[in-house]
């Protein structure tokens, strides 16, 4: 009797153990199929977002004229970045180096702000579109082979007087809201329609659709690796001292890209509309400047 009560016990666990694993399956189904209804949605409705609130650096609902563009470089020691990662990394708060750069560069735009008298408010939208590179799906690749396929999702900009002083809230909403980009469906979504109606040849539908939507976003920000060791032009004699990539866009076009020990910040804008091009790169070599300086500040004071 006291076998097979056990038996009838094993069976019966088994038996919950199934009914909760096909309920957790069920319940996992359902949220894949919110989220990307969701996310669908989303896509569909981007380019009828609200316009942003005026800034220093782009007109709201605008797009740059084919001509009138100005170039900008910074650079600063990428082991500044790193250390910067590396002091806000925890066990539990997984910290990534495009979460510092890009909560340096909504620094710098505020600082930019505040300097051209125009600073950011409260509650104000500034979005940029993000350069965010896929995966190379292909492996039938040669050595020295490039590939383009990445996506542009829409992010809010962490900027406004809400973190004037605190950078590590400003870090803290850039890190939650790269880690929302990372899941979310929309930016490939939108990609797949578009790509879908090009194919169909019906890009005409397309192409105001696209205007309306980078209307809506003040530049495009970009955060790429480069090269590790130093390269040379042509033959050994000529090495390749310092990096700058300059790309005429719609909007601004900002990128990052690293090189050796340095990270240089390139800015490509439309000279009627961002009047300092100069000051806006610098600012951003000084915030860091400014971030190590204050986690430095921290670290003796814990010191001592």
């Amino acid at each position: 009797k006291m076998l097979r009560k056990r038996r009838n016990h094993n069976h019966h666990a088994a038996d919950m153990n199934a009914n909760k694993s096909a309920f957790s399956l069920f319940s996992d189904r359902l949220r894949v199929l919110y989220m990307f209804s969701r996310d669908f949605f989303t896509a569909l409705t981007l380019d009828k977002m609200r316009p942003e609130d005026e800034n220093c650096i782009h007109k709201p609902d605008t797009l740059f004229e084919r001509d009138g563009r100005s170039t900008a470089s910074s650079y600063v020691d990428f082991a500044h970045i790193k250390h910067i990662r590396e002091y806000y990394t925890t066990p539990s708060k997984h910290v990534t180096l495009n979460d510092v750069v890009f909560s340096a560069f909504c620094g710098a735009i505020d600082r930019y702000a505040e300097l051209k008298g125009q600073p950011i408010k409260e509650g104000g939208i500034m979005r940029c579109m993000c350069a965010f590179a896929l995966p190379d799906t292909q492996s039938n690749r040669t050595p020295g082979d490039t590939f383009n396929n990445f996506l542009l999702p829409s992010l809010d900009m962490a900027v406004g007087p809400q973190y004037a002083g605190n950078r590590e809230e400003r870090l803290r909403t850039v890190c939650g809201t790269n880690n929302v980009m990372k899941t979310s469906m929309v930016a490939f979504i939108s990609t797949k329609l578009v790509d879908i109606l090009v194919r169909l040849g019906l890009d005409s539908l397309i192409l105001e659709t696209q205007k309306r939507l980078w209307k809506k976003h003040s530049l495009i920000y970009s955060n790429v690796p480069g090269f590790e060791q130093r390269v040379h032009l042509l033959d050994a004699t000529h090495t390749v001292e310092r990096l700058a990539v300059y790309y005429p866009n719609m909007v601004s076009q900002s990128i990052f890209v690293s090189y050796c020990d340095k990270l240089c910040f390139s800015l490509t804008a439309d000279y009627k509309q961002v009047e300092d091009p100069n000051a806006l790169v610098s600012a951003f070599a000084e915030e860091i400047s400014s971030w190590m300086e204050e986690i430095n500040l921290q670290k003796s004071k814990i010191e001592n």
